[in-house]
Formats: structure tokens, C-alpha cells, sequence
């Protein structure tokens, strides 16, 4: 059965948020760039014919007499237009604008000039130009009119006799190369802040999908050592302190932990740790014992414990083994790990705490129990217990440290029981 492959919810949040960013970066970025040009192209286009209307009010005014505009018609007269010339190349100079004057198709006057710095009068205007201009009487504008090769943004105005006649043209043009750089900068200028806004977003949209999956990872660590039978672990504290949903997870799973616990990891009678839970404990303290820290197993069974079943019926058996978990539970402390091992036999273990301490304690313990009274009907029961010990070495196992103890526990069940063994006789095979 073939697996799927597992995707990575960081990258799945840092998609739906970056994606749709850097799709309509690039959509403002084109969208700037068309308008920009839209922009130019209607503002210069209205600077351009603007410029040739007053170039041809201009040549009315500057030379009465020579030009008849009376009936929005001009002939040319005798003068080179000096003047006119001196006019246009001021506003050459001031605005970048090219202006030629045609006499019929020929540059008359004019700006331009060929690559080498040669002025162009004597040349001719484009065929599509005489065409639309001349020959059909219409204004013109291009954004791609080619003037000696070079390509430009150009109004054409037509210049007519008293007879109505196309007897020439006056144009003004702009280079078009630094129209489309400026639209280019301006386009440039959009992307590089979109992709600075991207990038924004994108380290956002990292720092906190990063903190979505570090909670979610650790809501399933901790679900999973429940699901393992741990119940003693706790959340961790961030994710519980969460005021969102993946924070209500966390303190759902504590809530289930404690529900579990009782079902899972304790004995129903007694409370305690049941077995299956008591050697998750083991395995961990055992884990602190190989690094250096101290680790002591008790292992306790109530002696002649069938005979309260037989003689006074499960009940009383029952009430046994509540009395000897509470005394256990007790005299050991919050610290240590207190377990119902099977039948009447319990299980202690003792972290960071010395072999002569926990022997202390046992000492402790063995006495509360044997002076323990228990009221069953009209009777009072005692209760004696006996206890093997046993110490953690370096290198031992787990199952090395509890069958030592269950070995002392058997030595001193079999020679006389109420007793705490700690160290079996060496001449006894073991």
C-alpha cells in the first residue's frame, strides 16, 4: 500500500499567504507599468500638439504678412524665419522637444539632426506621414513615428494655403527611448516595492506559521506519550496558555489525560500506578540513573494475604490492599513512584534520592504496617509485609534493578516473611 507523502503545513500557510501576494505584486507592477505609459502616452500626446498649434499660432504672430492665417490658411513667404528658428531651439533646449517645419514634405527647419550632429533640413518625411498629413489634410500622432531611424512619439500638424491647399507641417516629437526609461523606472520602482511588501509578508507569514506548527507539534508529542499510556505528563506551558483553538486542543488533551489516567495508567482498586504505567516511570528514571543520578526499587507483597480472602471473603482482601496502598503512599512521598506491581505485590522507585535514605524509609514504612490494626466486622487484623531492595548500578537495566529486588523478595518470603532483605547471603544462588 503506497504512502502519501507527507506535506509540510508550513509551507502550505507560508503559500496561502505569499502566492496570493506575489501574484498581485506582479499584477500591480504591470498594471502600474500600462498605466504609466497610458499616462505618458495622453500626457504627452496633449504637450505635443499643444506645442505644434502654438508653433503655428506663433508663426501668424512673429511674421504678419508673410503668412495669412485668416481662413486657417498659411502660404510661405520669402523670409527663412529666423526668428522662428531661434524660437524652437530655445524650446528644444528648455523641454527636450524636436520641432520641424515643413515646406511640402521637406524639413524646412528643424531640431533633429543625424547621428553625427548634421541637421536633417533637406530630408524628407516618412511616405505614411505625406500620406495621412499632406495628401489627406488630417492631424497625426504616433507613439512610433520613425524620424532618421529613431523611433519617437510625434504630432503632425498639417499647414495649409488661402486655397485650402496642404502646402506643409509643422511636428514636435520627443525621443521615444526616454519615454519608455522613464515608464521602465517607474514600472522598476513598483516591482522592487511589491517585492518588498512579498517579503514582508513572507517573513511574517513564516515567523508565524512556524509558531502554529511548533504548538501543533507539541500538542501531538503530548498526545501521543498519552497515547503510549503516559498520563503523568503535563502540556507543555505554552500551548496550554494558548487563548486560540490550537490552545483549547491542548487543554482538551490535558482534560483526556486526566480522564485516562484512571482508566489507563491506575489500578481501579487501590488508585495507584498500574504496572504498564509504572515501567514508562521506570524507563525514565532509569534513563536519570545512567546519567548519574540515584535509583532504588522496593518491591513489597503482603504476607498470607489469601487467607484474608479465604477467611473473611474478598472484601476484606479488598480493604488490605486500600489500607497497605494508603501507608505506601504516604510514608513515600510525593516523589516517588508508588505502583500496584500484581495481586497483593507493589512496586516502589525512588529518584535522585541515596540508598541509605530510601532504606530509612522502608524501615519506616515496614513498621507503620506492621503496627497497623485493621477493623474487619468484630475483628482487628494485622497486617505484616516483606520487602526486597535493590540499588541501581552503572550498566544495569531496568528489568536488572526489579529482578534483583523480586530476588530478595522471594529470599526473604522463603525464609520467614515480616522482613526487609537488602542483601542476600553470598553463599545463596541466585
Amino acid at each position: 500500500m503506497k504512502t502519501k507523502h507527507r506535506k509540510s503545513l508550513t509551507s502550505g500557510i507560508t503559500a496561502i499567504a505569499v502566492v496570493p501576494t506575489v501574484i498581485l505584486g506582479l499584477i500591480i507592477s504591470v498594471y502600474s507599468a500600462f498605466n504609466s505609459y497610458s499616462c505618458s502616452y495622453n500626457e504627452i500626446r496633449h504637450e505635443l500638439e499643444s506645442i505644434s498649434l502654438s508653433i503655428y499660432k506663433f508663426l501668424d504672430d512673429a511674421h504678419p504678412g508673410e503668412f495669412d492665417v485668416s481662413d486657417n490658411s498659411i502660404e510661405k513667404g520669402g523670409s527663412e524665419l529666423e526668428c522662428f528658428y531661434n524660437t524652437v531651439t530655445a524650446i528644444n533646449e528648455q523641454t527636450g522637444i524636436d520641432i520641424t517645419l515643413f515646406y511640402g514634405s521637406t524639413r524646412y527647419i528643424t531640431t533633429v539632426s543625424h547621428e553625427d550632429g548634421s541637421s536633417l533640413v533637406g530630408t524628407k518625411a516618412s511616405e505614411e506621414v505625406i500620406e495621412r498629413v499632406l495628401v489627406r489634410g488630417e492631424k497625426y500622432f504616433s507613439d512610433n513615428i520613425s524620424v532618421d531611424g529613431i523611433p519617437y512619439f510625434g504630432s503632425y500638424l498639417p499647414l495649409t494655403d488661402s486655397e485650402g491647399k496642404n502646402v506643409g507641417m509643422i511636428f514636435a516629437g520627443r525621443d521615444r527611448s526616454e519615454i519608455l526609461n522613464s515608464v521602465l523606472n517607474y514600472g522598476l520602482n513598483s516591482l522592487i516595492i511589491a517585492w518588498i511588501v512579498t517579503s514582508v509578508v513572507l517573513s511574517l507569514s513564516l515567523m508565524f506559521s512556524s509558531k502554529i506548527v511548533s504548538s501543533l507539534a507539541k500538542a501531538t508529542e503530548f498526545l501521543g506519550k498519552i497515547a503510549s499510556g503516559n498520563t503523568e505528563c503535563t502540556p507543555d506551558k505554552e500551548l496550554a496558555e494558548r487563548p486560540d483553538e490550537i490552545g483549547d486542543i491542548g487543554r482538551s488533551a490535558e482534560k483526556l489525560r486526566t480522564s485516562l489516567r484512571y482508566l489507563i495508567s491506575c489500578d481501579p482498586l487501590t488508585g495507584l500506578l498500574n504496572r504498564r504505567s509504572c515501567t514508562i516511570r521506570l524507563n525514565d528514571m532509569h534513563d536519570a540513573a545512567e546519567r548519574g543520578t540515584p535509583m532504588v526499587v522496593i518491591i513489597g507483597d503482603i504476607d498470607y494475604f489469601k487467607t484474608f480472602n479465604d477467611r473473611f471473603g474478598h472484601a476484606c482482601g479488598d480493604k488490605v490492599l486500600k489500607a497497605v496502598s494508603g501507608i505506601m503512599t504516604r510514608a513515600a512521598g510525593e516523589d516517588a513512584v508508588v505502583s500496584r506491581w500484581g495481586g497483593e505485590e507493589f512496586l516502589l522507585a525512588f529518584g535522585g534520592c541515596g540508598y541509605d535514605e530510601v532504606l530509612d524509609i522502608l524501615n519506616r514504612l515496614y513498621e507503620e504496617v506492621r503496627t497497623y490494626n485493621m477493623a474487619f466486622g468484630n475483628d482487628n487484623l494485622s497486617i505484616t509485609m516483606t520487602f526486597g531492595i535493590q540499588e541501581h548500578k552503572k550498566g544495569m537495566t531496568t528489568d536488572d534493578v526489579i529482578n534483583l529486588a523480586d530476588h530478595k523478595l522471594y529470599y526473604g518470603k522463603n525464609h520467614g516473611r515480616d522482613c526487609i532483605v537488602d542483601k542476600i547471603p553470598s553463599e545463596i544462588n541466585m
